[in-house]
């Protein structure tokens, strides 16, 4: 479980590279659906859906600088991969501190969480 008290913003390392912005305003805009479809899918245990939506974060998160949700999100298609998806409680918290680095970056961004 991430800590709770870390406040830091969660800006992408390619914060400062004008020809990026436009590439991580639509990472961050992007976001909302990916954790709506994370909610839904661990609701109905569709774990092909989770794969695929961890795994994606995962390639973006990277190539956007977003690094700590890309971590996470590798953490979670691993578990699910490696044949751990009878273990709901640690899907849940890989999905709760995935949430959690979305709602942060998109707050540090100054966009709305959803």
């Amino acid at each position: 479980m991430l800590d709770s008290t870390h406040r830091e913003p969660l800006l992408s390392s390619y914060a400062d590279d004008p020809e990026m912005a436009e590439l991580i305003e639509e990472f961050l805009d992007s976001l909302p659906v990916k954790i709506q479809t994370l909610r839904s899918g661990l609701e109905q245990q569709d774990f092909t859906r989770l794969t695929r939506i961890a795994h994606q974060l995962k390639g973006a998160s990277a190539g956007y600088g977003y690094a700590p949700i890309g971590e996470i999100s590798a953490q979670l298609e691993d578990t699910i991969r490696t044949g751990q998806s009878n273990d709901l409680n640690a899907i849940s918290s890989l999905i709760d501190d995935l949430v959690g680095l979305c709602h942060h970056a998109m707050a540090s961004a100054g966009k709305p969480a959803s």
